[in-house]
């Protein structure tokens, strides 16, 4: 996708800076993952638009109880431009702290929303699948 823009446009597509966000993409990851063919267990998981968070929720309930532990799925709706993504990793490697940090993330959980939504813009979502 990256080379296929560049050969169409590099300047448009340089100063949008949706090129630079590719590119930034492209070193991150090997390409899109999808949840649903995962198997990974988390205890969190964060998503940055309400389509995905509705995704990761409605997999967990057709998992059902196989986990038998919770999981908390956080939205944090970020608009998908180069400089608000940017702002928002920062607001999400906050949150990701605060959660590292917490002694008991299923007690904690609200308390540490809270500060986070006084310290950043981004709206947050927040819904816990408890499977005990």
């Amino acid at each position: 996708m990256y080379n296929d823009l560049r050969a169409k446009d590099q300047r448009l597509y340089t100063v949008n800076g949706l090129l630079q966000m590719l590119d930034r993409n492209r070193r991150i990851k090997r390409a899109p993952e999808k949840w649903q063919e995962t198997k990974t267990m988390a205890d969190v998981v964060i998503t940055c638009e309400e389509r995905c968070f509705d995704a990761v929720c409605e997999d967990l309930l057709l998992r059902g109880g196989e986990t038998n532990r919770s999981v908390h799925v956080i939205n944090v709706e970020i608009k998908d431009n180069h400089e608000e993504a940017l702002i928002a990793g920062k607001a999400i490697l906050d949150l990701c702290t605060a959660i590292e940090n917490a002694d008991d993330i299923d007690n904690e959980m609200e308390k540490i929303l809270k500060v986070q939504q006084e310290k950043h813009p981004h709206a947050l979502l927040h819904y816990k699948h408890a499977n005990e």
